[in-house]
């Protein structure tokens, strides 16, 4: 049988945001979702108490109720990270960033319409032409929902954005693939071993075999340092302009 790298990869791919409020760190699609141990569990227990009673003193501030999310992220809780990415919503509707993780959170609980509708959002509220992350993440979701022509709309948008990215070029592949379009897939499939993939590159050589591209073919890699991850947050505040994401905007600090 013929590799299906896009479907299988979406069965397994998970994410978990960091306890800093800068940073967004995610999980390949080779690594699942952990619980922790007692201890660790302990400890992320104290951290959200600490940041709890932060929130009592500034009610206003929505990154407090950002990082409480991370935190019950990080134990593996979605249900409680959910509801404190809503709170923070609620009290920053506009930042993009809120709405991308609340959609991978939904996304990790197979929720694809409510996980489709935050990564929307994230798409409005991010500025045009600078993120990729909420344009592949909704491209993602949408090829699950069987969606691959809208799927496709996505990753090209991705491309526009970040032409030299390789990964995109895999999932473009992947999803005209599914489609059983061959010289589209093939065309992608080459042009992600060219700009240098790697996390794929086997799959993909394979894949392009069973299609019927001879080894010879195939072009050389050029050396890269990119990530090969979609789910890229957005970093900016609702303004649109660019902020240093360790410190809260004006809006989070309202009422301190």
């Amino acid at each position: 049988m013929r590799p299906t790298p896009f479907r299988l990869l979406a069965a397994g791919v998970t994410f978990a945001l960091s306890a800093s409020t800068g940073c967004e760190t995610t999980t390949s699609e080779k690594t699942h979702y952990a619980l922790s141990d007692g201890k660790s569990d302990s400890i992320l227990d104290s951290r959200i108490h600490q940041v709890e009673a932060e929130v009592v003193k500034y009610p206003l501030r929505s990154d407090l109720h950002y990082q409480i999310a991370s935190l019950h992220a990080k134990k593996g809780d979605c249900v409680e990270a959910v509801k404190a990415l809503e709170r923070a919503i609620h009290l920053s509707p506009d930042e993009a960033k809120y709405h991308f993780h609340l959609g991978r959170l939904y996304l990790t609980m197979n929720d694809l319409d409510k996980a489709e509708a935050e990564f929307r959002k994230s798409v409005g509220l991010s500025r045009e032409g600078r993120y990729t992350g909420p344009h592949a993440a909704l491209g993602w979701t949408l090829s699950l929902e069987k969606q691959q022509d809208a799927a496709i709309q996505q990753f090209e948008k991705c491309i526009q954005i970040d032409p030299e990215d390789p990964t995109f070029y895999y999932f473009l592949g992947s999803i005209h693939d599914i489609k059983n379009d061959r010289e589209e897939a093939i065309r992608c499939y080459r042009e992600y071993l060219a700009r240098g993939g790697q996390n794929y590159r086997n799959k993909t050589i394979d894949i392009l075999r069973s299609l019927g591209v001879t080894t010879g073919d195939l072009p050389a890699a050029k050396p890269t340092t990119r990530s090969e991850d979609i789910f890229r947050a957005p970093q900016e505040g609702p303004s649109g302009e660019p902020r240093d994401a360790s410190k809260p905007s004006p809006a989070d600090t309202q009422g301190k």
